[in-house]
């Protein structure tokens, strides 16, 4: 039997695999553990880690040269992952070139963040890229954009926009979310939306089904009874309530409004799969919509709603495949490219929610080792060149709050040089 990505197995499927072989023990599995990603969906690192327990006699050939990345990118990674204590040795090596040491910026914000990507992104577009040995301009598929969290591309897929630069999310795009489909269609319906705003409503909330939601679409909501006619009363009510604030509240706090008021908000706090991830979409949806609390009411919101409809038009999927790659470093995995962008590189964000001060239980420490190697992950998708960045402030729900760039930097800062800074940037020395 031959079992690939040993690594991403759970107890089930180890257990499995072990039965299947039977006493006869003929099996060949292919796994690194330093790419162990996916214990939050139940994978086990203890299975690749205990192969040679399981199975007695088994030979372990390691497989150390790396064909796909530069000395330095290699050097960045070795340094970074030999922070896990647990894990057996392992050091990458390559017959590629040195390469250039990766690039860090250090960002005032998101947006000078994105900005900073773009800009360079554009950069490698007219100048040179060394790939099998010719010179010619980087092709927009040769760059990509990873990171921790899908909330992160919507500034991204805004300045790629902006710069008319084609890309490709892998996932859903910002304004194609489900979750803020839902709080954009509350808003458009509560102010005179069509007849599909008025449809996506009803499907948020419970206890109303199908039927209802024709009898309301096609004028026979007098004909409700009992129950049902309360809830869709309740939803005319919350509908009147958000157009009458939407006169003179600031765009993002009548967002916020609707985020608590319609119980997405509840809904999403007691989804303890993705619900957390949808919340952090709204979250930036807000911050967003911050940026239009200055013309005030209601000519901030008119101008919010036509900035996300002008973006979910062109989010339309393309069928051109030279295209600006943007994902998770989760998605990211098994792919490479060229040239990498790894951003968000924040205490809190990258590594995601870590334990404090490093101490903490076992739990704690498991789940620092496993960002730490989807970190390790992220590096090694790049060929050529590695550019990190992190913002130094962050607006999460309309608050700015103050960053800390992430510890992964001083693990593999050997490796790093800082970008000059641009605009709010500016330089951030490691030592």
């Amino acid at each position: 039997m031959h079992i690939d990505e040993y690594q991403d197995t759970n107890a089930i499927q180890a257990r499995l695999a072990h039965l299947l072989v039977g006493p006869e023990c003929n099996v060949c599995a292919v796994g690194d553990i330093d790419q162990t990603i996916y214990g939050w969906r139940g994978a086990k690192i203890e299975n690749i880690l205990s192969f040679e327990t399981q199975y007695p006699g088994a030979k372990v050939v390691t497989l150390e040269q790396n064909y796909r990345s530069t000395k330095a990118i290699l050097a960045a990674a070795n340094d970074l992952i030999v922070n896990n204590p647990n894990r057996p040795e392992k050091n990458l090596y390559t017959g590629n070139p040195d390469g250039e040491p990766l690039s860090l910026y250090a960002a005032g914000d998101g947006g000078d963040e994105a900005s900073f990507v773009v800009r360079k992104i554009q950069s490698l577009l007219q100048e040179g890229l060394t790939s099998s040995g010719e010179v010619r301009p980087a092709r927009p598929k040769d760059c990509a954009v990873l990171y921790r969290a899908n909330f992160q591309s919507r500034a991204i897929e805004e300045k790629l926009l902006d710069a008319g630069v084609p890309y490709q999310v892998l996932g859903t795009r910002f304004f194609d979310r489900k979750e803020v489909k839902d709080v954009l269609s509350f808003v458009r319906a509560a102010i005179g939306g069509s007849a599909p705003d008025l449809g996506r409503v009803i499907d948020t909330l419970p206890g109303l089904g199908k039927v209802t939601k024709l009898k309301i679409l096609s004028g026979q909501e007098a004909t409700l009874q009992g129950k049902t006619r309360e809830r869709v009363a309740s939803m005319r009510a919350l509908l009147q309530k958000i157009a009458a604030e939407a006169a003179h509240l600031p765009p993002s706090m009548l967002l916020r409004m609707v985020i608590t008021d319609s119980g997405i908000e509840r809904s999403l706090k007691e989804d303890k799969f993705e619900g957390g991830e949808r919340l952090e979409n709204l979250a930036e949806l807000v911050s967003l919509a911050t940026r239009y609390d200055p013309y005030g009411a209601p000519e901030g919101l008119e101008k919010f709603l036509e900035a996300a409809a002008l973006a979910s038009d062109q989010d339309e999927i393309k069928e051109e495949r030279d295209m600006v790659r943007l994902m998770t470093v989760h998605a990211a995995k098994g792919l490479e490219f060229p040239y990498v962008f790894i951003i968000g590189l924040e205490e809190g964000l990258f590594p995601y929610d870590p334990p404090s001060g490093g101490q903490g239980g076992k739990d704690e420490q498991d789940k620092l080792e496993e960002e730490r190697r989807l970190m390790y992950v992220a590096l090694t998708r790049a060929q050529k060149k590695l550019y990190l960045s992190f913002a130094m402030m962050r607006t999460v729900f309309g608050s700015t709050d103050i960053r800390s760039p992430s510890s992964f930097l001083e693990e593999c800062k050997d490796h790093i040089v800082a970008e000059e800074p641009e605009r709010l940037g500016k330089t951030i020395y490691l030592d």
